[in-house]
């Protein structure tokens, strides 16, 4: 799967996410990450799962250690998760996956939705004393 999104590129690339990748299923993953501000998680921090079902690959988080302001020295340089910003690692399936015009639009459309539903206005988070 990672050899595929290294060596595929333009029409051949996003052909290969529509048919093997779970979308749904990763769009959320990338929309809570960047909502609880993993930014340990695009090199590691995750499991890479394929459905015997459905032959689709999706993402599991794990090791939430460095979210919510928690840094970490893990060369990721933006306080926003995904998408990547110049000079942060990359992972290759979320990279493959918001390279596609409607998935990166579902993207931003689906963090819009949990951000409204989950942050009220005004309200600041800030690390315990």
């Amino acid at each position: 799967m990672v050899n595929s999104m290294i060596q595929l590129t333009g029409t051949a690339r996003e052909q290969y996410v529509r048919a093997n990748f779970d979308v749904p299923q990763l769009i959320n993953y990338a929309a809570v990450l960047a909502i609880n501000n993993h930014i340990d998680s695009s090199s590691k921090n995750y499991f890479a799962f394929r459905s015997d079902a459905t032959g689709r690959w999706s993402l599991i988080p794990w090791d939430y250690d460095h979210t919510w302001g928690n840094g970490c020295n893990c060369s990721v340089y933006s306080s926003f998760v995904t998408p990547a910003e110049p000079g942060d690692k990359v992972n290759e399936m979320m990279e493959a996956l918001l390279e596609v015009p409607a998935f990166k639009t579902m993207y931003f459309r689906r963090l819009r939705t949990l951000t409204d539903a989950l942050f009220v206005p005004g309200l600041r988070f800030s690390a315990p004393t």
